[in-house]
């Protein structure tokens, strides 16, 4: 979780500021996610860092495409969890 979450914080702050970087943040940020729910409390910081780093004419934007690209690879992780068969029938398997 720390990779990905550094990673995010990264692509963020480095010197290029293209698309491309928040776009790379996103998909990082939302690995990490999954990886361990609680990356889920670096989440204002990482908003606060996208919006004040992006440059001022695609600002709301980058913004926007990086919240939609994490949450679009974070809500696949009930996906997964279900093809695992861990998202329900934990609780059912450790009461037997």
């Amino acid at each position: 979780m720390i990779f990905w979450v550094l990673l995010s914080f990264y692509l963020l702050i480095c010197n290029r500021k293209n698309l491309k970087h928040f776009i790379i943040s996103a998909i990082a940020f939302g690995i990490g996610v999954p990886t361990k729910e609680s990356a889920i409390f670096f989440l204002p910081a990482l908003l606060y860092t996208a919006h004040s780093q992006a440059h001022k004419t695609y600002k709301s934007f980058a913004v926007v495409k990086w919240v939609a690209i994490s949450v679009a690879i974070i809500s696949l992780y009930p996906l997964y969890a279900t093809l695992k068969v861990e998202l329900f029938l934990q609780k059912a398997v450790k009461n037997m």
